[in-house]
């Protein structure tokens, strides 16, 4: 099935490129600048409790490229194969499904941008933000969830 392509669709993609090319870019910009080793985990006061090479600060850019391929890939799928939490009534599977797909691309903007913001407070020693940052994003993570499946649920009938 061949879903239309949507405008929030194609902003949220630029998004997510734009997020990917920033946390590779970055620690390269700044890799003269860094200590070796670097503080690669911090403890809930914000302490750094775990050290590592300055490689390690490649690990979030790869866990955001996976991620995209990952979900670029599945957002491809036919979405009758997509696992829905609920079933899809016969003449409803565009809207439903064009919305579920818009959720995906959302969801992976969102966690990539996690990514980064765990890269940024790695690379600029803000542990003592971590509170501040990572845990509404991730709280908008499943608000978005929550929000996007209600709305998928809902096409099932407008």
């Amino acid at each position: 099935m061949k879903l239309p392509r949507t405008i929030p669709r194609l902003v949220l993609e630029i998004l997510c490129l734009i997020v990917l090319l920033l946390q590779i870019l970055l620690p390269l910009l700044l890799w003269s600048r860094l200590p070796d080793p670097m503080p690669t985990h911090f403890n809930m006061a914000g302490e750094a409790d775990g050290w590592g090479s300055r490689w390690t600060v490649f690990l979030f850019p790869g866990f955001s490229l996976f991620l995209w391929l990952l979900m670029s890939v599945t957002a491809r799928l036919d979405p009758k194969h997509w696992s829905m939490p609920f079933s899809v009534p016969y003449g409803r599977e565009v809207p439903v499904y064009s919305a579920v797909k818009t959720l995906l691309v959302a969801l992976k903007l969102e966690t990539m941008a996690l990514f980064a913001a765990m890269e940024l407070l790695i690379l600029f020693g803000g542990a003592r933000f971590f509170n501040a940052v990572c845990w509404p994003v991730m709280g908008l993570v499943f608000v978005t969830l929550a929000v996007g499946l209600y709305i998928a649920w809902r096409k099932r009938f407008w």
